[in-house]
């Protein structure tokens, strides 16, 4: 079984071009909200212009365990105040089903994407040794 070494995990690797520690850029993007939004910054590879990623900048498990926690909290938190508030039951079940299945969508992705790295570092691992 290959290890990832510590120095691979910090390093920002391009899924598309197939390389560790590419040359990126930052782009920011506007999330536009009420308050006049927020930019976010987003790293891009500088061939082709693809995410880049890091192995430790990919969810980490226990990270992953926290979205279902604030997803539980956040369900529970709506259903209550929205049962007091006079909302119908059903409609609160519709809502929980919907929050439950945007966390699934965030926590399926970012999975996707830290297990086909982690696959990528073990290769790349292994035939740099």
């Amino acid at each position: 079984m290959v290890v990832i070494p510590e120095e691979l995990k910090n390093l920002e690797c391009c899924l598309k071009c197939r390389k560790v520690d590419v040359e990126f850029i930052i782009d920011t993007v506007k999330i536009p909200s009420e308050s006049g939004g927020v930019e976010k910054p987003i790293k891009r590879c500088k061939e082709c212009s693809d995410h880049v990623y890091s192995y430790n900048g990919t969810l980490s498990m226990a990270s992953k365990s926290m979205l279902f926690i604030v997803s539980l909290f956040l369900s529970i938190g709506i259903t209550v105040v929205g049962y007091l508030e006079g909302i119908k039951f059903n409609h609160l079940l519709i809502a929980d089903v919907v929050i439950f299945f945007l966390f699934a969508l965030v926590y399926i992705n970012n999975s996707y994407y830290h297990r086909k790295l982690k696959i990528f570092l073990k290769d790349y691992a292994k035939a740099n040794n």
